[in-house]
């Protein structure tokens, strides 16, 4: 996570100016080849705009590659992502997060990397998709204004204006007001993330079809109340998805159940 959220660094004097809106992918890709050559070699000493280390070490070694996911949906986060290869982890409507997987896809075929997208939803099931939509409205009904208007001025600051924090504006700009936004595409009492909801049946629908999609390598979820939430998910959910079927838990893994 490169960071945008000015306050929460500006309290502990950790902001390095309003220029690193613009060059925190330059800082991010700086910190990655630090930490690749510590995981290789154990040691690095480094000079540059933003790092000055002298032997710095990191030990033990890990035995296994270390995968990156780096959570940007702006241009220069999926280029971020196509250049050091591994994870883009974004927040989107699922048919922008389609757009955004492709794009990523596209952008690393001049670096040969292996990339891949996850996306990030808020999931609301119940018995009928009545009742998930009314549970989705009461969250809506008290959303935490003052929170909403703090994220808000923070994701204001932001220069650069094609990424997270444009999903977050976005959602707070409908005629309705801060809570106004439509709730699939991103309504502020979720934080402005998408949500699928519905009955089970419904929602395993809906995640099928973000499945079928083979630039996304797999969906990460929040839930209102969570421990009934992944319960749910697990026994009502997850026996539905077409994707998931012959699935062995104890072999296999992924959005598809192949690794």
């Amino acid at each position: 996570v490169t960071g945008w959220n000015q306050h929460e660094y500006a309290q502990m004097g950790l902001w390095l100016g309003d220029e690193y809106y613009e060059e925190r992918y330059g800082y991010a890709l700086d910190y990655v080849s630090i930490l690749r050559s510590l995981w290789r070699d154990g040691s690095v000493t480094h000079k540059s705009k933003y790092f000055d280390l002298s032997d710095c070490q990191c030990l033990p070694q890990p035995a296994n590659e270390i995968p990156i996911v780096s959570a940007g949906q702006s241009k220069a986060g999926t280029d971020f992502v196509a250049a050091v290869g591994g994870h883009s982890f974004v927040m989107a409507s699922p048919e922008k997060v389609h757009r955004i997987a492709a794009e990523l896809r596209a952008a690393s075929e001049q670096s040969g990397k292996p990339v891949g997208t996850y996306a990030l939803f808020h999931l609301v099931t119940a018995e009928n998709d009545n009742d998930a939509r009314r549970a989705c409205d009461d969250i809506v009904a008290g959303g935490d204004i003052e929170a909403i208007k703090y994220m808000i001025g923070s994701a204001t600051l932001d220069t650069v204006k094609d990424g997270t924090t444009e999903q977050v504006r976005k959602s707070a700009e409908a005629d309705a007001g801060l809570l106004g936004g439509d709730i699939s595409s991103g309504n502020m009492a979720f934080m402005g993330f998408p949500v699928i909801y519905g009955s089970y049946a419904s929602v395993a629908r809906q995640i099928d079809e973000m499945a079928a999609d083979s630039n996304l390598d797999g969906l990460l979820f929040s839930w209102p109340d969570w421990v009934p939430g992944i319960r749910a998910f697990g026994e009502r959910v997850i026996p539905l998805l077409e994707c998931r079927r012959d699935w062995d838990a104890n072999a296999r893994g992924g959005l598809r159940g192949t690794g």
